[in-house]
């Protein structure tokens, strides 16, 4: 499967992102929160949602995890 958005393209079975004719040199959770924010284009995100839907913490504690 893949996810296009404008020149991004996502290949979700090889975890490869290629933007225009470069592929993404990303790490494993760079690619998810990319994957992530690719899938919900548009929307805007808050760090609480990243927090829980990425990196998979029960509530928003306080952490400057999405910061960096």
């Amino acid at each position: 499967t893949t996810v296009r958005v404008g020149e991004l393209m996502l290949y979700l079975d090889q975890m490869t992102a290629v933007l225009g004719a470069t592929k993404l040199d990303l790490t494993r959770k760079e690619y998810e929160v990319l994957c992530w924010l690719a899938r919900h284009a548009g929307v805007v995100q808050s760090r609480a949602t990243l927090l829980q839907e990425v990196w998979g913490f029960p509530t928003a504690e306080q952490t400057r995890l999405v910061d960096i």
